[in-house]
């Protein structure tokens, strides 16, 4: 229909589009800057990234979700890298991969002792925009 311009698909195109400019924007800004210079730029992101994940939860909307978690991911994967490096603190790298690893356990132990809920709330998902 030409009078319903703009039609959802280009909504939700152009919705997309300017979240991933507002993550990638500031991802560059801490890729350019450095996390020695502005320590506090990844925690920006990071906030960002968190609130994406809770309008996505909110609305129902599953590319913020996804967008959200890769960018905090992102965030954090980016704090660890300078704390390993520039304070040299190597550590930091086991305690996150046995932090990720404990997390994978927990998370497939509530599949398997919620496996009905679980579906459910992954066909749920399915069900999002």
């Amino acid at each position: 229909d030409l009078h319903s311009f703009p039609t959802r698909r280009s909504s939700d195109l152009l919705r997309y589009g300017c979240l991933l400019v507002i993550y990638a924007s500031s991802t560059a800004d801490v890729f350019l800057s450095g996390v020695a210079k502005a320590p506090w730029l990844p925690l920006v992101l990071a906030g960002l990234s968190v609130a994406g994940v809770m309008i996505g939860i909110l609305l129902r909307v599953r590319p913020f979700l996804y967008l959200g978690a890769s960018f905090l991911t992102l965030s954090i994967v980016t704090m660890i890298y300078y704390a390993s490096s520039e304070l040299h603190w190597t550590w930091i790298w086991y305690v996150a991969v046995i932090a990720l690893g404990a997390a994978i356990i927990a998370l497939f132990a509530l599949f398997e002792k919620k496996r009905e809920e679980m579906v459910l709330l992954v066909q749920e998902l399915r069900q999002w925009q």
